[in-house]
């Protein structure tokens, strides 16, 4: 009989535990939600630290030769990115070593299909992972995707034991890679990003330059990028300058040409 681990958020770090180790994060550290059945199964490891983050972004280019041109003739196709993710789940109790061993499991069972009577082929194995605002959608949720490679690492040196002398690890670590399926729509839209409001502008981890310091704005409110200037900026210290050299607002000519004394 399988035993069935409910969630109990206090059990997975003594309140006396230090969590000055680089990283801790306390509450849903990482969110995977499976398709392959309906309705979709879903894991959220409660606790932990991230040890790595790999993000990577590899622009495709059809490339072709043309005799007497030393460069190729290159067209943009597409942008794939894959993340690599290495997570500590940490147990303070048997019970919470038992549920992240569990979930651990889980997550290894989230790399296979799903096999439906009477059909052949597997449904495939695609689901959701959310990891903070490293892994996330512009709408806050998780970033589709597929899950290539799964590894599981059983620290047993601090390890529980239960009554039939089961062994429970104290520490897991979890390695994964991700191939992303983005659902946003992604690249530059030449208008609205300079307005400030392209959702672009703030991938891949929900923030950009403006959000870090929200009261640095232009004279009409238009929020200035960290350590730039805006057009209007420059347009005055143009203006400034120029005053102090003598010209005086010849540069503020509507025709582009010298204003009138």
């Amino acid at each position: 009989m399988v035993k069935i681990l409910k969630e109990d958020k206090k059990l997975d770090l003594d309140p006396g535990y230090s969590k000055d180790f680089t990283g801790y994060y306390a509450g849903k550290l990482l969110e995977v939600e499976y398709f392959g059945v309906n309705p979709p199964a879903f894991v959220g490891f409660n606790s932990g630290v991230v040890t790595s983050f790999s993000d990577s972004f590899q622009a495709k280019w059809n490339q072709t030769s043309v005799v007497n041109k030393n460069d190729y003739i290159a067209n943009y196709s597409s942008t794939i990115r894959s993340i690599k993710t290495g997570i500590i789940l940490i147990a303070e109790s048997l019970k919470s070593a038992q549920r992240n061993l569990a979930q651990a499991g889980r997550l290894v069972q989230f790399t296979y299909g799903t096999y439906v009577p009477g059909q052949d082929v597997p449904l495939k194995p695609t689901c959701r992972v959310k990891l903070m605002n490293l892994i996330r959608a512009n709408d806050g949720s998780g970033l589709n995707g597929y899950l290539t490679e799964v590894t599981l690492d059983h620290d047993l040196s601090e390890a529980f034991y239960d009554s039939r002398k089961n062994v429970y690890p104290k520490y897991i670590t979890i390695n994964f890679t991700f191939e992303v399926l983005h659902r946003d729509s992604l690249g530059y839209d030449q208008v609205d990003y300079h307005n400030g409001t392209d959702e672009f502008a703030s991938y891949p981890y929900a923030i950009r330059e403006f959000n870090v310091d929200t009261d640095t704005r232009d004279d009409d409110g238009t929020p200035i990028p960290v350590g730039g200037t805006s057009d209007a900026q420059q347009k005055k210290s143009q203006v400034d300058a120029a005053t102090n050299a003598g010209v005086g607002q010849d540069i503020l000519s509507p025709n582009g040409g010298t204003a009138a004394a």
